[in-house]
């Protein structure tokens, strides 16, 4: 069996060639140039879009659950570099769902499995060939968060995935993962956090799809102390006194213009969370998932 990527006429295309019943069988899927843009996810004017505009090292974090859309959610965060800004991109990914041609930057795609046998791997040869950017799409262990780091500690600015249901719990995984060491990782970890996106998918008010909803959390002098000690009791009740995107404060911005109910969003945060807010500046998703065969499951996951 062969999995790869070719280019024909500016479009990618992924091949699967394999044996059925003994003779030569293949399939072959048009990869996808539909990303969406930061504004149609709620991203855009705000600390995210401000973020990608001028950051030149550290590491951003984005998280979810499996299938809660961080996939698409990624793609438009490297699109926007590749729009935006002149610079080198390496992406690695445990298989290429977005096919991302050059614009202002180079984007080199690497996929696990095809063109590179680890994570950790690909991370350590990306770095070696001094890119601006690497965006990992997956932390499986602590061999690769360490050089993921490391990456970002020396002047990479990097974007990585990881599953986890709020940013805390996400911070929480990868300080575990150097659990009982010296604390030196903690401290580097500390030093190059910048920001930490973690992705809901809620259910539209008016029936019609999914819409994501948005914690953002900004690593300032006070959360990268905490990420430095290990203790990240405080981050939650912090986020809301330097009133930083809450998930409950998403979620009431969408209830106060209609896009989600109260009932669903309580699924999601604590009553006591739901808030009533003045008109906000917060960015509300503006596109409606598909629901047509070429998109599954809503485009969304």
């Amino acid at each position: 069996e062969l999995d790869f990527n070719r280019i024909d006429g500016g479009h990618g295309f992924r091949f699967h060639i394999y044996l059925e019943r003994g003779c030569p069988a293949a399939s072959i899927r048009r990869l996808r140039t539909d990303i969406p843009k930061l504004v149609e996810l709620g991203l855009s004017g705000g600390a995210v879009e401000n973020f990608l505009d001028t950051t030149e090292g550290g590491l951003m974090v984005l998280a979810g659950k499996p299938r809660c859309g961080k996939i698409n959610t990624f793609a438009a965060l490297i699109n926007y570099i590749n729009s935006q800004r002149r610079t080198r991109i390496i992406t690695i990914e445990p298989m290429i769902q977005f096919w991302h041609n050059s614009q202002e930057s180079t984007v080199i795609q690497r996929e696990l499995g095809t063109d590179t046998r680890s994570f950790c791997q690909a991370v350590r040869q990306a770095v070696q060939q001094d890119p601006d950017i690497l965006a990992v799409g997956g932390i499986p262990d602590r061999e690769t968060a360490e050089v993921i780091i490391q990456a970002a500690a020396g002047g990479h600015l990097v974007l990585a995935l990881l599953d986890g249901t709020s940013c805390v719990r996400a911070l929480d995984e990868l300080l575990s993962a150097f659990s009982g060491g010296d604390g030196r990782m903690h401290q580097l970890m500390g030093r190059v956090m910048k920001l930490l996106v973690c992705q809901h998918l809620v259910q539209r008010a008016d029936g019609r799809g999914l819409i994501p909803a948005m914690e953002i959390l900004e690593c300032d002098d006070q959360v990268r102390a905490m990420i430095s000690h290990g203790d990240l009791r405080e981050v939650h009740q912090h986020m809301g006194a330097r009133q930083m995107q809450t998930l409950g404060r998403h979620l009431s911005r969408m209830i106060e213009v209609g896009l989600v109910t109260r009932e669903e969003a309580v699924k999601y945060v604590d009553e006591s969370e739901i808030e009533v807010l003045p008109p906000s500046q917060l960015e509300i998703p503006t596109a409606e998932p598909a629901v047509d065969d070429e998109t599954p499951l809503m485009s969304w996951l």
